[in-house]
């Protein structure tokens, strides 16, 4: 088991050392770059961005469940990067229930970046960090506490916006 433990370890720094040293003059990585880097730098380490967690169906709680509703706003941050304003209906963030069964209204939120998931959400505030000059699209989708994307009629509850980095 420590052997293991340690070779986690040493994953883990190989891919920090390679995420910085893949950086673009400005100091950001494209999404691609990022799925290029974790893929390449560790085998062994979970890629979440390739990920699937399959989905929670709202019908599977009931005809007359809640259903869910995302919407953000993007603001440029004046120092770097992206400001991003959560706004949810019949939905709760529960990071204190993360990685237990799935209950309706409650769970977190992944962030998408031109596909490639980038990040867990847990509040309605979110800062992106700045991204490669061009267009981009954001977008977050609502996940229950055990991680399956939250569905109504087949469809993934999510939101996206595209941004374009200057």
């Amino acid at each position: 088991m420590k052997i293991k433990h340690c070779y986690n370890i040493l994953s883990f720094l190989s891919l920090a050392a390679t995420l910085s040293a893949c950086r673009n003059t400005d100091g950001s990585l494209t999404a691609a770059q990022m799925n290029t880097t974790i893929n390449t730098a560790s085998s062994s380490m979970h890629d979440h961005s390739q990920h699937k967690h399959g989905n929670v169906d709202i019908t599977d709680f009931g005809a007359d469940a809640a259903v869910p509703a995302i919407s953000f706003s993007i603001k440029a941050d004046s120092m770097s990067g992206w400001n991003i304003k959560i706004h949810t209906q019949n939905f709760t963030f529960t990071p204190e229930k993360i990685n237990t069964p799935a209950t309706l209204g409650e769970g977190h939120a992944h962030i998408f970046v031109d596909g490639y998931k980038i990040a867990r959400i847990y509040s309605h505030w979110f800062h992106l960090k700045a991204l490669t000059p061009g267009n981009h699209e954001v977008r977050i989708n609502l996940n229950s506490n055990s991680h399956e994307n939250w569905s109504h009629e087949q469809k993934i509850i999510s939101a996206t916006h595209p941004i374009i980095q200057h």
